[in-house]
């Protein structure tokens, strides 16, 4: 979600359809995120197809994205500063369980992404 969280408008290529994944957000010690410059590692540079299902979504979000100095998509305007992971985890947590489905993480999204990318 860190990489999510890091995504700005730039990173989404309709033309070639990818998102480029650069950056994350990463947490001082103080427990505040921060934009990094990078992903955690060199590895974690590359570029995410976008599916039929995820083009709108990424449509909706770039039309609704509020201005802010990081140029973030995602960004927690109402209190100036990027959105932690910890906060996605919480709301994703939540989601499942109003939802009735067994909550494994939202990193568990991931791992089907790469399982069914590969398919």
């Amino acid at each position: 979600m860190g990489e999510v969280n890091a995504l700005s408008p730039k990173d989404i290529d309709f033309k070639h359809n990818v998102v480029h994944v650069n950056k994350t957000i990463s947490m001082e010690t103080k427990g505040r995120g921060f934009l990094g410059d990078s992903t955690k590692t060199y590895a974690g540079v590359r570029d995410i197809p976008i599916s039929k299902a995820l083009r709108p979504v990424l449509e909706r979000a770039l039309a609704e994205m509020l201005p802010n100095d990081l140029g973030l998509i995602f960004y927690d305007t109402n209190n100036d500063c990027v959105i932690p992971t910890s906060n996605v985890n919480s709301y994703y947590k939540r989601v499942c369980d109003r939802c009735g489905v067994e909550c494994h993480g939202q990193h568990s999204l991931r791992h089907t992404f790469a399982m069914y990318s590969i398919k």
